[in-house]
């Protein structure tokens, strides 16, 4: 790719943020003091000025200074100009913690669901065919289990996105509840959280290798009992130890 094409794709993709007055003012005493440092000064000596026969050999030392501050600058300008995750593929395997910014996306998704819809792109409580309709959809491969026998019956499924990132989300009901739960691929493992926002129970814990979080309107006595059902479940399933 040559320079012309990666400056139009900058300008294009980049996203621009304006540095106030002191940014500014730090980035040009910045950019002269690496021109005083390539040119043998320091701030406090003030540099000598050139005669006549060695005009050419300095106006060349002015070049490589330019160059150098050039260089600077655009190492400054790298820092400042971002250029956004769409440009790497949309269903990459996302490795991300939990933070309240995250926690609202989740619940904006699990609203969204209900209200605008829609809520299921596949429709069954069998779990296997839930899991394999994800086959190809999903860089990896979620963990379905069904829990009718502990009161939160399998629903089906969709795929979601939180920043960008392709996510499970398993659809389980209770009584009149209807509960979201999101995955995707996270290393490590974690004991469930549980936390209230705006009114709705949020659940997040870690295991074999990917984050759940349970977004629903039900209490934190009915997202604990979920957490554990899933947990038995998932024992029952395969009781050796997850990572």
């Amino acid at each position: 790719m040559s320079d012309p094409d990666i400056s139009a794709m900058i300008r294009k993709n980049a996203t621009r943020h304006t540095l106030g007055a002191a940014a500014r003012a730090s980035i040009r005493a910045r950019i002269a003091l690496a021109a005083m440092q390539q040119s043998g000064h320091t701030p406090d000596q003030a540099p000598t000025p050139p005669s006549t026969p060695v005009k050419r050999q300095l106006d060349r030392r002015s070049l490589f200074i330019g160059m150098g501050s050039g260089m600077a600058l655009a190492s400054l300008l790298a820092s400042i100009w971002v250029v956004p995750t769409v440009l790497s593929r949309i269903d990459a395997p996302a490795n991300l913690s939990i933070s309240a910014d995250m926690e609202e996306a989740l619940l904006v998704g699990h609203l969204r669901s209900l209200s605008d819809g829609p809520l299921l792109a596949v429709a069954s409580n069998d779990r296997h065919n839930v899991k394999p309709w994800f086959q190809g959809k999903l860089t990896f491969a979620p963990m379905v289990l069904d829990m009718g026998a502990s009161g939160f019956p399998l629903r089906g499924a969709r795929i979601d996105l939180l920043h960008g990132q392709r996510i499970a989300a398993l659809v389980y009901g209770h009584r009149q509840h209807v509960l979201n739960l999101f995955v995707w691929p996270q290393r490590g493992s974690q004991a469930p959280r549980f936390s209230l926002r705006k009114g709705f129970s949020l659940a997040s814990w870690q295991s074999d290798g990917l984050q759940y979080v349970l977004v629903s309107d039900m209490d934190l006595v009915g997202s604990e009992t979920f957490a554990s059902a899933w947990a038995t479940s998932r024992h029952a399933l395969d009781p050796s130890p997850q990572p």
